[in-house]
């Protein structure tokens, strides 16, 4: 799990915004990409450069010169204190059209970050820099050959079998059709990886916008779809036959698919191949994963590839009999034709991000009725953030070598250490758990392991990073989708290794938890101001990367997570008394986050209550460490800062659709909610800000859990 979620997603973590007095931004040519100003996570002012201000009948508050643009001071910290701390940043943020979105923080760091990665890229002769180039190069109507011969099989299929077998031949390239698979560490037997089914297949991103009384988003995607087929070489009349064919059939699949919170939550099954095929009769898995192996056998003959079918094996299932049985039911022969338009949008959705431009604007006319966003991004942020998915390792060496000192290592790995050290002490004394597991739960934490920065600079290359570059952009997208298919089914006899970054990178904002391995990925991308710096206050660097630390450190006990024992295994480790307690206490946090509206909306605190709990968590373990620096209670002054740091991490700025969106899709709480809920549960910061009991930020019952 992910400390950020759809609004940093939605902007990409890479987009300029257009911030009053902040900076002035030309948008770069896609020939000759020129390096805009960035505007820095904060003014030049130090972070020790403290100032005070007096508001609130004459309140006085101390805060860092380069903090206060982003407050409101006329806001009432214990009304609201997201409008405290953030409403000045939303009030002077222009979005740009091609972005719904903006974060202070994580937006223009990751700007920063883009800055140095593009100077690096212009002048590489290493394969992320060839890559780069290509992209560049905006691809032309020639580069449409490489697609024409997948939709030319497609149209000539006759029978089901001949389907299948198409089927086959666009997984080989990277393409979802009816259903998603991949090779992932067995839950069961945590050292091995185990082939997995999960639901797939659609272009939307709620399975609800198919049926809902609102058509604006299925009206949408007819219309694209229409549009996208026509620039493909099919008349008009054609081309909206395919869309309707191929909208119809989404909305099947959509149907029968886990509702975002029932996936969330949902434990995968474990089948062999003849119960899976026992439920979808009409479905020759065989012949699909045969022409899989194939495929890549010819792509690389090095390692000899198995069916993972007829291994004997057994194989995880998301939703079999509800997915995948009502998959089955549209397998019949009469269907054909419908089956055949659905697969030729399904390869052109894919492949029209990778082919020119006319494809990619038709096909971003989704995010204008999804999101907001009107424009494409510049090609350079494009490009960009294509070598990124592609080379993972290779972008991540790059990066590594250039822009994380020793020093920033070992102050981050101290601070991560006083965060477990925190937790350790927090599960010691947990009074709603038994003394045995109190003990098992410090054993887990424990066993953590910790990657920080990036894939080690000697790592070898990965199989899914070993192949070709071209000149071709579009070639080099199907190059690089061949590399990651082999890549999955060569992992699948291979032993789990729990430092893999598994395509995560050192450029990344953000930071992880992988529950399958009990590992904390913090990339160095995150390691800078203002998430971290050493010249800072302790309290403003616990206030900001320290929760975000202890966030992760959390996830290993969330609802999820603590589900997982002490070796990885997915299994009931905990006691029925003590289960019933923690789920009492979740539920406490699911109902109050719900209680927040956005745009209109109630937050949904089932879906993001993993994150949620991680979040109180975050600020519970980070708050400790800061009294145990402090060698005792914290001084008001001290403790206005630690609050302040963290929920500046948050200061956004998120256009209505988009908020939409993030409330009905995402497992994380919209910003403000992230600020004011998890603050409102903790009476030190009331204390801190002499918030009278009753007020918003200081409600007579609180949530608490660790």
């Amino acid at each position: 799990m992910s400390v950020i979620g759809l609004a940093a997603a939605i902007s990409g973590l890479m987009f300029v915004a257009f911030v009053n007095m902040d900076v002035g931004y030309t948008v770069p040519s896609n020939s000759s990409p020129q390096v805009p100003s960035a505007p820095p996570p904060h003014p030049a002012a130090a972070p020790t450069d403290i100032r005070r201000v007096n508001v609130l009948d004459k309140v006085s508050y101390d805060f860092p010169a380069y903090m206060l643009p982003n407050m409101d001071l006329s806001k009432n910290p214990c009304e609201n204190f997201y409008e405290f701390s953030c409403a000045g940043y939303e009030a002077r943020t222009v979005l740009p059209d091609w972005t719904p979105s903006w974060a202070y923080t994580w937006d223009n760091v990751g700007n920063k970050t883009n800055m140095e990665l593009l100077r690096l890229l212009q002048t590489s002769n290493e394969d992320a820099g060839q890559w780069f180039r290509a992209c560049m190069n905006v691809p032309t109507s020639r580069d449409f050959v490489l697609v024409e011969a997948h939709l030319t099989a497609i149209q000539s299929v006759g029978s089901m079998t001949e389907l299948f077998k198409a089927i086959g031949q666009v997984n080989r390239i990277g393409t979802s059709a009816f259903f998603d698979w991949s090779v992932s560490g067995d839950e069961q037997n945590p050292t091995r990886r185990i082939f997995s089914f999960a639901e797939g297949g659609i272009s939307l991103p709620d399975k609800d916008f198919y049926s809902q009384a609102d058509r604006s988003a299925v009206n949408m995607l007819l219309s694209v779809i229409t549009d996208i087929m026509h620039l493909a070489g099919y008349s008009e009349a054609d081309a909206q036959i395919i869309a309707g064919d191929a909208v119809a059939v989404e909305t099947h699949l959509a149907a029968f698919m886990w509702s975002n919170t029932q996936s969330r939550v949902a434990k995968p099954e474990r089948y062999s191949f003849a119960e899976l095929q026992s439920v979808t009769p009409g479905f020759e898995w065989i012949t699909v994963f045969d022409t899989i192996v194939a495929a890549m056998m010819q792509v690389n003959n090095k390692i000899v590839l198995h069916n993972p079918l007829t291994s004997g094996q057994l194989f995880e299932v998301d939703n079999l009999h509800g997915f995948y049985a009502g998959m089955n039911k549209i397998m019949t022969a009469d269907q054909l034709p419908r089956l055949k338009h659905y697969m030729l949008w399904r390869i052109m959705k894919d492949f029209s991000t990778h082919l020119d431009v006319r494809y990619e604007k038709a096909l971003h006319r989704l995010a204008l009725v999804l999101s907001g966003s009107t424009t494409l991004e510049p090609r350079w942020m494009k490009c960009k953030s294509s070598v990124t998915a592609a080379l993972p390792t290779a972008m991540s060496k790059m990066y590594m070598k250039h822009f994380i000192s020793d020093a920033t290592r070992t102050s981050a790995s101290q601070m991560i250490a006083d965060i477990r050290m925190e937790f350790n002490a927090a599960l010691g004394r947990e009074p709603w758990m038994d003394a045995k597991t109190r003990s098992l739960a410090q054993q887990k934490l424990s066993k953590a392991l910790i990657a920080l920065g990036g894939p080690p600079l000697d790592s070898p290359t990965p199989s899914s990073e070993s192949f070709p570059i071209t000149s071709s952009y579009t070639y080099n997208y199907i190059l690089a989708s061949e590399a990651e298919v082999y890549s999955s089914l060569k992992r699948l006899g291979e032993e789990v290794h729990r430092l893999d970054w598994n395509g995560n990178t050192a450029t990344d904002i953000n930071s992880y938890y992988n529950r399958a391995v009990n590992v904390l990925f913090i990339p160095a991308g995150i390691l800078q101001p203002p998430f971290f710096d050493p010249q800072a206050p302790l309290a403003v660097n616990l206030g900001a990367a320290g929760v975000i630390f202890g966030h992760e450190f959390t996830h290993g006990f969330d609802d999820i997570g603590s589900q997982y024992n002490i070796d990885c295994k997915r299994q009931s480790w905990w006691p029925h008394s003590v289960e019933e307690e923690f789920t009492r206490r979740s539920s406490c946090v699911a109902q109050h986050y719900s209680s927040y509206m956005v745009a209109g909306v109630h937050v949904k605190g089932n879906l993001t209550l993993a994150e949620d709990l991680a979040d109180t968590g975050g600020l519970r373990l980070a708050w400790s460490a800061l009294t145990r620096a402090n060698g005792g209670p914290v001084d008001k002054k001290t403790s206005q800062l630690f609050f302040e740091s963290f929920a500046q991490v948050w200061c956004s700025k998120t256009g209505e659709k988009a908020q939409r969106l993030g409330v009905r899709t995402d497992q994380h709480a919209p910003s403000r909610v992230r600020v004011n809920a998890g603050l409102s549960n903790m009476p030190e910061f009331a204390e801190a800000f002499s918030c009278p009991v009753g007020s918003p930020m200081n409600p007579v019952d609180k949530c608490s859990v660790w």
